[in-house]
């Protein structure tokens, strides 16, 4: 009884796993589309190139209606696939396969009973068959008990006729038709093992990536829902901040004792700094949560970038630091897109050079990257001859609160200022690079994508000022 079980493929298959034989049988219906005439290719070849036609009609015609049938059987039961019950379907595709099988495996006996080892007849009859095996196993191979009946019922007859049936009998031919099935039922096995096992691989790739896409998913709403409540936390402490620093400025400009005026700059200072950070905050979470609104407004490029700049100018003018900037001629004048996030952008960029440059100097260069139609790329690159940056730190600068020095109290902030750079140029259609070394400055690279409203001038590449 084990050996039944074994041989029927029982064992082999995991049959508990409804989705994975509704694939199996998927796959069946697939294969056994292609090639579906080929097996009457034999007639024709019995027709013309043999004696059948003329010495035993009645058998020829018997064993092409016989192939036609289950051929045009074949055909319906890939186009049933769905349609009847899964347990049904496969016992179709067992009964219609073993028939076919046993339709060839009967003419090659009959075929050497009538004209005996010596025709040409029966060694066509015998290569044929032996060349549906392997495409019966590749069609078979989700389907153990199909794919070995299908093999004993195309082989056996053979061995079987070899034995008892024919009279100039070969007993050596039926061995090694008999070995020739014990091969093919091995292929069989393989083919059925390698079937399952990357079937099972893939489904459960297919689940893992679902898991991994469900807690990615989840991640994302968690983070949105995080960076929400920042976004709405943030903006409710900045009212208060602005009323601190409101009214610490009208304090100061009354006539008080030298001590509270001190106290009051004090409290002044420390608002003004802690609202910077806030809004930071408040601008990286609402960019975070997609909260961030971005206008799409015409406005002249080289004018707002030189209020941008020309704010900054006193934070390096105070370090000593030589700035400049300088805007390619070919850049368009005027564009359409977000002037205050244009300017946050490069403000950003900016301040962060001048914070860690203590001596040189810092420089913007604006120039077209690309364009295409209407459509410019805008390219800032923002050089210093401050520290440089590691690689190890190049990978993280541009991550939220990684701050380069952060045991330096001079130095201090959220480490938002790049992130939120970044998060511009990638929410205007850009990007934003480094290149740099310790020791040997720093030059970061930021795109933004903009509509140019007038014409392309042409590419002469003389510079105009933007910073005085």
């Amino acid at each position: 009884m084990s050996f039944v079980t074994d041989f029927l493929g029982k064992s082999l298959a995991d049959r508990d796993n409804p989705a994975l034989l509704a694939q199996a049988d998927r796959d069946i219906a697939a294969r056994a589309t292609p090639g579906l005439w080929s097996g009457l290719g034999l007639i024709p070849i019995l027709l013309f190139a043999t004696r059948y036609s003329s010495d035993h009609t009645a058998v020829l015609m018997v064993f092409t209606a016989l192939v036609l049938t289950l051929t045009i059987s074949r055909r319906n039961l890939t186009r049933k696939h769905g349609k009847l019950k899964p347990e049904e379907w496969r016992t179709w595709v067992t009964l219609v396969f073993t028939l076919t099988g046993l339709t060839w495996g009967i003419f090659v006996p009959v075929t050497f009973f009538l004209y005996g080892h010596t025709g040409i007849e029966g060694l066509m009859a015998i290569i044929w068959v032996a060349g549906t095996c392997p495409s019966a196993i590749s069609i078979l191979a989700p389907n153990l008990t199909a794919s070995r009946l299908y093999l004993s019922a195309a082989i056996l007859p053979g061995v079987l006729g070899e034995l008892f049936l024919i009279r100039d009998n070969q007993p050596p031919v039926a061995f090694l038709l008999l070995i020739f099935l014990l091969y093919m039922v091995e292929l069989s096995n393989a083919a059925h093992r390698s079937y399952w096992n990357n079937l099972k691989d893939s489904e459960l790739l297919k689940a893992r990536a679902k898991e991994l896409e469900t807690a990615r998913s989840s991640a994302d709403h968690a983070n949105r829902a995080k960076s929400d409540l920042l976004a709405r936390v943030t903006e409710e402490i900045r009212q208060p901040l602005y009323d601190i620093i409101g009214l610490s400025a009208g304090l100061l400009d009354a006539e008080l004792p030298p001590e509270p005026v001190d106290q009051l700059r004090n409290v002044k200072y420390s608002a003004d700094s802690l609202l910077h950070r806030v809004s930071d905050l408040h601008d990286y979470a609402c960019l975070e949560s997609g909260q961030a609104q971005f206008e799409h407004a015409s406005f002249q490029l080289q004018e707002a970038v030189g209020m941008a700049l020309r704010s900054l100018k006193p934070a390096a003018d105070a370090k000593g630091l030589e700035f400049h900037a300088q805007i390619d001629e070919e850049v368009p004048r005027k564009v359409t897109g977000d002037p205050w996030r244009l300017q946050q952008l490069l403000t950003n960029l900016v301040s962060n050079a001048i914070k860690f440059t203590e001596t040189g100097e810092v420089t913007v260069d604006i120039r077209l990257d690309s364009r295409e139609g209407a459509d410019a790329v805008i390219l800032f690159v923002v050089t210093d001859t401050g520290p440089g940056i590691s690689p190890a730190q190049q990978e993280t600068i541009f991550k939220a609160f990684s701050r380069f020095e952060p045991g330096q109290p001079d130095l201090a902030g959220a480490g938002l200022g790049l992130p939120i750079a970044a998060r511009i140029a990638s929410l205007t259609g850009g990007k934003i690079w480094i290149e740099s070394e310790a020791g040997a400055g720093t030059k970061i690279y930021a795109t933004t994508r903009l509509k140019a409203d007038d014409s392309l001038v042409g590419s002469r590449f003389r510079t105009l000022p933007v910073v005085a």
